[in-house]
């Protein structure tokens, strides 16, 4: 039986565009799914904190009870929609799990595979991970790159100092309470995921927070932390709120999964993993997500999860990839649709070119300096100027320009 789904966009014009796919012709052979750790603790807090790192029972940046308990929950969704794909026991040449190197993604994957496997599983299942300096695949939204830095900088410049001069008495305020010097847009994060946190776990909280203040930009009164929490929200999605930011922090991981699905497909008929599992951050998630043009401008909540299935038509053996976000774990997840693609089930070869155009193969960074090769080794060198360490190991090198024509080193990140 065939099922027909039309999407349908008005503009200056209206069209649809009409997939008919035989739902018993196609087979999921593999997945990649992506999700942000349960609930943490705060990272760290603000001078004026009744709550200091004793508060918490394991500290600071530390998956918590409620965190495993999501995980848990998304485990089990997994394990539903996977069933067919998966065995009911861990066998290792199924499913790869890959974490970044922090306590509250590694726990975050052991509670998701408990949930995976129900607790069926006899022994421990390995989880993978790497320093944090050298992941350049899943973590770091933070890592210095040149390119990037100089896209932040522009936009947040702009956006930041609007919101600091429409609020500059409210910002007064929350110094003289919160011990934060000069507190502004860019200064509140930490001070923002430690009240969210201690609301969530039902600490008792200082009256200042619960204050009622006027807000310039809904144009009615709000609770300081209403307030603050919007203004952090802004903060966080201007790091990511554009492709070209997006591209720069995830394209290694874009190209990690295009590279997988190659591999899937060219090993069809070998054994090869049906599940890569990845335990990363809600930026990792966000840029992901920017990058494709696939975003909500919300920041991706606790235990949210991203799915890149591939399926193989049985009839005419072409593939085809359907990308799933669930940002709920009570929920059910929701189709995402590629812009340049337009279909839920896009084919793979139109998926490859999206992702060809975003994606990094190769990344090397050291002393706050980011290079990287692109995806397309085929490309006209890139000439610009970089700085590399001047440590013997890894060649001598001034600070001038170079064009690089090895495509086996590497080319600078966009300098």
């Amino acid at each position: 039986m065939k099922t027909c789904e039309a999407i349908i966009f008005t503009a200056h014009f209206t069209f649809a565009l009409i997939q008919c796919v035989g739902s018993s012709e196609l087979k999921l052979i593999f997945t990649q799914v992506l999700y942000r750790h349960g609930e943490r603790t705060p990272l760290s807090t603000y001078p004026n904190d009744p709550y200091k790192e004793d508060a918490w029972p394991n500290g600071f940046k530390q998956l918590t009870v409620e965190g495993c308990r999501q995980q848990y929950e998304l485990g089990n969704f997994l394990r539903r929609k996977y069933s067919k794909l998966l065995s009911k026991s861990y066998k290792s040449h199924e499913i790869y799990v890959r974490s970044t190197n922090t306590s509250r993604t590694l726990a975050s994957a052991a509670c998701n595979l408990a949930g995976l496997y129900r607790n069926f599983q006899p022994e421990p299942i390995p989880i993978h991970t790497v320093p944090e300096e050298e992941d350049f695949v899943l973590l770091r939204t933070g890592l210095p790159c040149p390119g990037y830095d100089l896209a932040f900088k522009k936009d947040s410049r702009k956006v930041f100092s609007k919101i600091d001069e429409a609020n500059e008495d409210f910002f007064k305020f929350v110094s003289k309470m919160s011990g934060i010097r000069d507190a502004s847009t860019k200064s509140i994060g930490r001070l923002v995921g430690a009240l969210e946190r201690e609301i969530r776990n039902n600490f008792i909280m200082p009256d200042w927070i619960f204050a009622v203040w006027w807000d310039p930009t809904m144009g009615k009164y709000r609770t300081v932390y209403e307030m603050l929490y919007d203004i952090n929200s802004v903060r966080q999605l201007t790091k990511f709120n554009s492709k070209k930011k997006a591209h720069y922090q995830s394209g290694i991981l874009i190209g990690t999964l295009m590279k997988n699905m190659k591999r899937k497909v060219n090993n069809f008929k070998k054994e090869f993993k049906k599940m890569n599992m990845y335990s990363t951050h809600d930026g990792t998630v966000m840029s992901l997500m920017y990058a494709l043009g696939i975003a909500n401008d919300i920041n991706p909540p606790v235990g949210s999860c991203i799915m890149f299935d591939l399926y193989k038509n049985s009839h005419t053996d072409r593939f085809y990839v359907e990308i799933q976000f669930k940002n709920d774990t009570k929920k059910s997840p929701i189709s995402l649709i590629l812009p340049k693609c337009m279909l839920r089930l896009c084919p793979l070869e139109k998926v490859y070119k999206i992702f060809q155009k975003i994606s990094f193969d190769h990344m090397w960074c050291s002393f706050g300096n980011l290079i990287t090769t692109e995806g397309n080794a085929s490309r006209s060198p890139i000439k610009c100027s970089f700085r590399v360490p001047t440590d013997s190991s890894r060649r001598k090198f001034k600070n001038e320009s170079y064009t690089i024509f090895d495509s086996a080193f590497h080319y600078c990140c966009n300098c």
